[in-house]
């Protein structure tokens, strides 16, 4: 995919799943251990959480408040309500 006017952030983070499953996409901390976690990984834990809101009777245009420090768990809740059309408001 070419990044043009048109394209969106969860457009633009499947095609990187697409294009690259095996590479790393996050890398973070915890305590002194540095942790990995590959395209493919990141692109199933944010199709679970996305399916799992969907099932809750979350829809686009909703807007979801996020609360957490700057973590994995964060990017994959925001770009998991982006898949959805809905919109992360971060606290």
């Amino acid at each position: 995919m070419s990044t043009t006017a048109s394209a969106t952030t969860a457009s633009l983070f499947r095609d990187s799943v697409a294009r690259t499953p095996e590479r790393v996409a996050l890398r973070w901390r915890e305590g002194k251990v540095w942790q990995e976690m590959t395209w493919k990984e990141f692109g199933r834990r944010v199709d679970a959480l996305a399916a799992a809101l969907s099932a809750r009777g979350i829809r686009a245009g909703d807007r979801i408040a996020v609360v957490s420090e700057n973590q994995p768990a964060w990017v994959i809740a925001d770009l998991a309500n982006a898949t959805l059309g809905v919109t992360t408001v971060g606290i």
